[in-house]
């Protein structure tokens, strides 16, 4: 779907559409609050990832 110029894409949790961060990996857009829950969630998985594999 296309968004006409100007118009910001909301973030995908609050659908506030101020300070939108798009996730390279998900392809998700956040706030600038919720791409820091985002993050720890990302982070979290690499960590059972690493201790799985141990």
């Amino acid at each position: 779907m296309a968004t006409a110029v100007g118009e910001k894409t909301p973030c995908s949790i609050c659908q506030k559409a101020v300070g939108v961060f798009t996730c390279r990996g998900c392809g998700k857009d956040f706030c600038y609050r919720h791409v820091a829950e985002h993050r720890q969630e990302l982070n979290k998985q690499m960590d059972e990832l690493t201790t799985n594999h141990d």
